[in-house]
Protein backbone atom coordinates (compact mmCIF):
# COMPACT_ATOMS: atom_id res chain seq x y z
CA UNK A 1 0.00 0.00 0.00
CA UNK A 2 2.90 2.49 0.42
CA UNK A 3 6.37 2.29 -0.41
CA UNK A 4 8.45 3.48 2.13
CA UNK A 5 12.18 3.86 0.72
CA UNK A 6 13.77 5.90 3.78
CA UNK A 7 13.45 6.37 7.01
CA UNK A 8 15.15 7.49 10.02
CA UNK A 9 14.13 7.50 13.50
CA UNK A 10 15.38 8.55 17.01
CA UNK A 11 13.75 9.00 20.49
CA UNK A 12 12.58 12.39 21.41
CA UNK A 13 14.01 14.03 24.55
CA UNK A 14 12.01 17.27 24.82
CA UNK A 15 9.02 17.26 27.35
CA UNK A 16 5.45 18.97 26.74
CA UNK A 17 4.25 21.17 29.11
CA UNK A 18 0.71 22.47 29.30
CA UNK A 19 1.78 26.08 28.23
CA UNK A 20 0.42 29.80 29.60
CA UNK A 21 -1.31 32.29 27.32
CA UNK A 22 -0.89 35.63 27.92
CA UNK A 23 -4.82 37.60 28.42
CA UNK A 24 -5.18 41.13 26.16
CA UNK A 25 -7.24 43.27 28.60
CA UNK A 26 -8.43 45.55 25.27
CA UNK A 27 -12.16 45.37 25.28
CA UNK A 28 -12.29 44.58 21.24
CA UNK A 29 -10.18 41.10 22.10
CA UNK A 30 -12.85 40.42 24.66
CA UNK A 31 -15.60 40.67 22.73
CA UNK A 32 -13.65 38.65 19.86
CA UNK A 33 -13.31 35.78 22.28
CA UNK A 34 -17.28 36.10 22.88
CA UNK A 35 -18.26 36.12 19.81
CA UNK A 36 -16.09 32.89 19.19
CA UNK A 37 -17.78 31.30 22.28
CA UNK A 38 -20.83 31.66 20.78
CA UNK A 39 -21.11 30.91 17.44
CA UNK A 40 -23.14 27.71 17.20
CA UNK A 41 -21.36 24.70 15.42
CA UNK A 42 -23.78 22.83 13.23
CA UNK A 43 -23.90 19.73 11.92
CA UNK A 44 -22.10 18.77 8.32
CA UNK A 45 -24.84 17.38 6.75
CA UNK A 46 -27.82 15.24 8.35
CA UNK A 47 -26.70 11.09 7.89
CA UNK A 48 -23.23 12.79 9.13
CA UNK A 49 -24.22 13.04 13.06
CA UNK A 50 -20.77 12.85 14.36
CA UNK A 51 -19.13 15.53 12.98
CA UNK A 52 -19.62 18.78 13.14
CA UNK A 53 -18.51 22.05 11.34
CA UNK A 54 -17.67 25.60 12.36
CA UNK A 55 -16.89 28.23 9.20
CA UNK A 56 -15.19 31.20 8.68
CA UNK A 57 -14.05 31.55 12.70
CA UNK A 58 -11.53 34.60 12.75
CA UNK A 59 -8.56 33.64 14.40
CA UNK A 60 -7.00 36.93 15.40
CA UNK A 61 -9.53 40.28 16.83
CA UNK A 62 -10.70 42.25 13.51
CA UNK A 63 -8.66 39.94 11.38
CA UNK A 64 -9.70 40.27 7.57
CA UNK A 65 -11.06 36.82 5.35
CA UNK A 66 -7.64 36.03 4.77
CA UNK A 67 -7.39 35.09 8.69
CA UNK A 68 -10.32 32.86 9.07
CA UNK A 69 -10.54 29.29 9.64
CA UNK A 70 -12.80 26.05 8.91
CA UNK A 71 -12.87 23.39 11.64
CA UNK A 72 -14.35 19.94 10.92
CA UNK A 73 -14.53 18.57 14.59
CA UNK A 74 -15.17 14.57 15.87
CA UNK A 75 -17.52 14.20 19.02
CA UNK A 76 -15.79 13.21 21.59
CA UNK A 77 -13.52 14.16 24.19
CA UNK A 78 -9.72 14.34 24.56
CA UNK A 79 -9.08 14.00 21.29
CA UNK A 80 -5.78 14.84 19.16
CA UNK A 81 -6.46 17.93 16.34
CA UNK A 82 -4.47 19.00 13.31
CA UNK A 83 -3.73 22.69 11.68
CA UNK A 84 -3.98 22.15 8.16
CA UNK A 85 -1.82 24.57 5.91
CA UNK A 86 -2.81 25.20 2.24
CA UNK A 87 -0.28 24.82 -0.69
CA UNK A 88 -0.20 28.15 -3.12
CA UNK A 89 3.17 29.46 -3.66
CA UNK A 90 2.24 31.73 -0.66
CA UNK A 91 0.01 34.00 -3.10
CA UNK A 92 -2.84 31.07 -3.96
CA UNK A 93 -5.50 28.96 -2.33
CA UNK A 94 -7.81 29.47 -0.32
CA UNK A 95 -10.12 26.86 2.55
CA UNK A 96 -13.02 26.82 0.58
CA UNK A 97 -11.40 25.35 -2.24
CA UNK A 98 -12.00 21.11 -3.37
CA UNK A 99 -11.21 19.29 -1.81
CA UNK A 100 -10.60 20.31 2.33
CA UNK A 101 -14.08 19.86 3.03
CA UNK A 102 -13.78 15.87 2.53
CA UNK A 103 -9.92 15.88 3.85
CA UNK A 104 -11.66 17.38 7.20
CA UNK A 105 -14.91 14.86 7.51
CA UNK A 106 -12.05 12.22 6.70
CA UNK A 107 -9.99 13.12 9.50
CA UNK A 108 -12.82 14.07 11.75
CA UNK A 109 -14.41 11.11 11.42
CA UNK A 110 -11.24 9.61 12.37
CA UNK A 111 -11.61 10.64 15.65
CA UNK A 112 -8.93 13.97 15.03
CA UNK A 113 -10.02 17.43 14.61
CA UNK A 114 -9.06 19.13 11.34
CA UNK A 115 -8.61 22.86 11.34
CA UNK A 116 -8.06 24.35 7.89
CA UNK A 117 -6.69 27.80 7.89
CA UNK A 118 -6.39 30.67 5.83
CA UNK A 119 -3.72 33.37 5.94
CA UNK A 120 -2.40 36.64 4.00
CA UNK A 121 -1.05 36.10 0.77
CA UNK A 122 1.14 37.85 -1.76
CA UNK A 123 2.01 39.89 -3.62
CA UNK A 124 0.07 41.97 -1.60
CA UNK A 125 1.46 40.91 1.45
CA UNK A 126 5.14 40.09 1.85
CA UNK A 127 7.32 37.09 3.63
CA UNK A 128 7.02 36.80 6.95
CA UNK A 129 3.07 37.86 7.82
CA UNK A 130 2.19 34.20 6.11
CA UNK A 131 4.16 32.34 9.09
CA UNK A 132 2.73 34.75 11.48
CA UNK A 133 -0.93 34.61 10.50
CA UNK A 134 -0.30 30.53 10.99
CA UNK A 135 1.45 31.07 14.34
CA UNK A 136 -1.69 33.09 15.41
CA UNK A 137 -4.23 30.30 14.28
CA UNK A 138 -2.00 27.63 15.92
CA UNK A 139 -2.05 29.58 18.58
CA UNK A 140 -5.43 30.01 18.59
CA UNK A 141 -6.22 26.27 18.40
CA UNK A 142 -4.23 26.02 21.60
CA UNK A 143 -6.34 28.50 23.54
CA UNK A 144 -9.71 27.25 22.67
CA UNK A 145 -8.36 23.41 22.85
CA UNK A 146 -10.82 22.44 25.59
CA UNK A 147 -13.72 24.09 23.76
CA UNK A 148 -13.00 21.90 20.65
CA UNK A 149 -13.05 19.06 23.07
CA UNK A 150 -9.43 18.41 21.77
CA UNK A 151 -6.18 17.33 24.33
CA UNK A 152 -3.96 20.50 24.36
CA UNK A 153 -0.93 18.74 24.08
CA UNK A 154 -2.03 16.56 21.37
CA UNK A 155 -1.47 19.67 18.29
CA UNK A 156 -0.34 18.84 15.63
CA UNK A 157 0.43 21.19 11.89
CA UNK A 158 0.19 19.61 8.74
CA UNK A 159 1.03 21.46 5.84
CA UNK A 160 1.18 21.15 1.58
CA UNK A 161 3.35 22.53 -0.74
CA UNK A 162 4.35 25.93 0.55
CA UNK A 163 1.93 24.89 3.44
CA UNK A 164 4.53 22.65 4.45
CA UNK A 165 6.99 25.13 3.90
CA UNK A 166 5.61 27.05 7.04
CA UNK A 167 4.50 24.00 9.27
CA UNK A 168 7.92 22.85 8.95
CA UNK A 169 9.53 26.30 9.86
CA UNK A 170 6.90 26.72 12.97
CA UNK A 171 7.97 23.68 14.11
CA UNK A 172 11.67 24.70 13.76
CA UNK A 173 12.01 28.45 14.59
CA UNK A 174 10.52 29.17 17.54
CA UNK A 175 10.18 33.40 17.10
CA UNK A 176 6.70 33.03 14.84
CA UNK A 177 4.89 30.67 17.68
CA UNK A 178 6.78 32.71 20.79
CA UNK A 179 5.18 35.81 19.46
CA UNK A 180 1.54 34.20 20.45
CA UNK A 181 2.93 32.92 23.73
CA UNK A 182 3.66 29.64 22.75
CA UNK A 183 6.24 27.38 22.05
CA UNK A 184 8.09 24.18 20.02
CA UNK A 185 6.64 21.76 23.52
CA UNK A 186 3.35 22.59 22.30
CA UNK A 187 3.40 21.33 19.06
CA UNK A 188 2.85 16.82 19.41
CA UNK A 189 4.26 16.47 15.47
CA UNK A 190 4.94 17.90 12.23
CA UNK A 191 3.73 16.28 8.66
CA UNK A 192 5.05 18.23 5.81
CA UNK A 193 3.79 17.13 2.48
CA UNK A 194 5.76 18.11 -0.90
CA UNK A 195 7.95 20.47 -0.33
CA UNK A 196 11.30 21.77 0.01
CA UNK A 197 12.71 21.66 3.28
CA UNK A 198 16.16 23.39 2.81
CA UNK A 199 15.11 25.82 -0.21
CA UNK A 200 18.32 28.06 0.79
CA UNK A 201 20.66 25.78 -0.20
CA UNK A 202 22.42 27.18 -3.12
CA UNK A 203 22.71 30.13 -2.12
CA UNK A 204 25.28 28.93 0.01
CA UNK A 205 28.24 29.34 -2.35
CA UNK A 206 27.67 33.48 -2.32
CA UNK A 207 28.93 36.05 -0.30
CA UNK A 208 26.54 38.50 1.57
CA UNK A 209 26.93 40.98 -1.53
CA UNK A 210 26.59 38.99 -4.31
CA UNK A 211 23.16 37.77 -2.61
CA UNK A 212 21.92 41.24 -1.86
CA UNK A 213 22.88 42.17 -5.39
CA UNK A 214 21.29 39.43 -6.78
CA UNK A 215 17.68 39.85 -4.64
CA UNK A 216 17.84 44.10 -5.43
CA UNK A 217 17.23 42.52 -9.15
CA UNK A 218 14.60 39.70 -7.85
CA UNK A 219 12.84 42.28 -6.07
CA UNK A 220 11.20 43.32 -9.03
CA UNK A 221 9.63 40.46 -10.11
CA UNK A 222 6.43 38.84 -9.50
CA UNK A 223 7.55 35.31 -8.26
CA UNK A 224 7.76 33.69 -5.33
CA UNK A 225 11.35 34.62 -3.89
CA UNK A 226 9.99 38.20 -4.48
CA UNK A 227 7.91 37.55 -1.72
CA UNK A 228 11.15 37.77 0.66
CA UNK A 229 11.78 41.36 0.73
CA UNK A 230 15.26 40.46 1.39
CA UNK A 231 18.32 37.59 0.97
CA UNK A 232 18.43 37.21 4.37
CA UNK A 233 14.55 36.89 4.86
CA UNK A 234 14.75 34.03 2.49
CA UNK A 235 16.94 32.24 4.26
CA UNK A 236 15.81 32.60 7.45
CA UNK A 237 12.43 31.16 6.08
CA UNK A 238 14.63 27.93 5.73
CA UNK A 239 13.63 25.23 8.20
CA UNK A 240 16.84 23.36 7.95
CA UNK A 241 18.82 26.21 9.56
CA UNK A 242 16.85 26.40 12.52
CA UNK A 243 16.39 22.60 13.34
CA UNK A 244 16.51 22.03 17.60
CA UNK A 245 16.38 19.40 19.66
CA UNK A 246 13.10 20.87 20.99
CA UNK A 247 11.42 20.34 17.76
CA UNK A 248 8.49 17.56 17.24
CA UNK A 249 8.54 14.72 15.18
CA UNK A 250 8.54 14.75 11.68
CA UNK A 251 6.80 12.87 8.82
CA UNK A 252 8.22 13.63 5.82
CA UNK A 253 5.80 12.84 2.95
CA UNK A 254 7.00 13.05 -1.36
CA UNK A 255 5.41 12.59 -4.08
CA UNK A 256 7.03 9.26 -6.34
CA UNK A 257 6.64 12.28 -9.40
CA UNK A 258 8.30 14.61 -7.27
CA UNK A 259 11.26 13.37 -5.70
CA UNK A 260 13.73 14.79 -8.08
CA UNK A 261 12.46 17.61 -9.71
CA UNK A 262 12.49 19.87 -7.53
CA UNK A 263 15.30 17.92 -5.21
CA UNK A 264 12.75 17.59 -2.31
CA UNK A 265 14.14 13.83 -1.51
CA UNK A 266 17.66 15.31 -1.44
CA UNK A 267 16.28 18.05 0.63
CA UNK A 268 14.48 15.55 3.04
CA UNK A 269 17.38 13.56 3.56
CA UNK A 270 19.45 16.59 4.34
CA UNK A 271 16.93 17.90 6.75
CA UNK A 272 16.59 14.20 8.01
CA UNK A 273 20.09 13.53 8.62
CA UNK A 274 20.32 17.34 10.92
CA UNK A 275 17.60 16.26 12.83
CA UNK A 276 18.90 13.26 13.91
CA UNK A 277 22.49 14.77 15.14
CA UNK A 278 19.72 16.39 17.40
CA UNK A 279 18.36 13.15 18.20
CA UNK A 280 14.39 14.16 16.98
CA UNK A 281 12.43 11.56 15.63
CA UNK A 282 12.20 11.67 12.08
CA UNK A 283 10.36 9.66 8.78
CA UNK A 284 10.64 9.74 4.93
CA UNK A 285 8.19 8.32 2.87
CA UNK A 286 7.73 8.27 -0.62
CA UNK A 287 3.91 7.81 -2.10
CA UNK A 288 3.53 5.37 -4.44
CA UNK A 289 1.59 6.67 -7.85
CA UNK A 290 1.31 10.06 -6.26
CA UNK A 291 1.93 13.91 -8.04
CA UNK A 292 2.72 17.17 -6.32
CA UNK A 293 -0.87 17.90 -6.09
CA UNK A 294 -2.95 14.42 -5.95
CA UNK A 295 -0.78 13.36 -3.07
CA UNK A 296 -2.92 15.76 -1.13
CA UNK A 297 -6.32 15.42 -3.48
CA UNK A 298 -6.85 11.90 -2.97
CA UNK A 299 -6.69 12.33 0.68
CA UNK A 300 -10.54 13.12 -0.30
CA UNK A 301 -10.79 9.14 -0.27
CA UNK A 302 -11.55 7.36 2.74
CA UNK A 303 -9.07 4.59 2.39
CA UNK A 304 -6.36 6.76 0.39
CA UNK A 305 -3.07 5.72 1.36
CA UNK A 306 -1.50 9.35 2.72
CA UNK A 307 -4.55 10.22 4.33
CA UNK A 308 -4.12 6.53 6.40
CA UNK A 309 -0.18 7.39 7.00
CA UNK A 310 -0.53 10.59 8.41
CA UNK A 311 -3.49 9.48 10.69
CA UNK A 312 -1.05 6.35 12.08
CA UNK A 313 1.59 9.23 12.34
CA UNK A 314 -0.76 11.64 14.59
CA UNK A 315 -2.37 8.21 17.08
CA UNK A 316 1.37 7.03 17.67
CA UNK A 317 2.57 10.56 18.98
CA UNK A 318 -0.43 11.24 20.51
CA UNK A 319 -0.22 8.19 22.49
CA UNK A 320 3.25 9.22 23.78
CA UNK A 321 1.91 12.50 24.80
Amino acid sequence: MRNRVASASVMRTATFNEPAFPMKSSVAYLLALFALVVLPLQLIHANDPHVVVQRDVPYVPGGGNEQRMDLYLPVGRDLPIILYLHEGSLTSGDKKDSPYEAIGKNFARAGIGFIVANYRLGPNNKWPVMAEDCAAAFAWMKRNARRLHANPAKMFIVGHSSGALIAALLSTDEKYLKKYGCSLSDIAGCVSLGTMLNPSYDTDPFSRTTLDSLWDRVKMRENYESLFQTAEAYRDADPSRHITKNSPPFLILIAEAERFQPPILEQANRFAQSMEHVHVSVQIEVLKNRRHMTAMEKMAEPNDPTLLRILNFVRSHELKQ
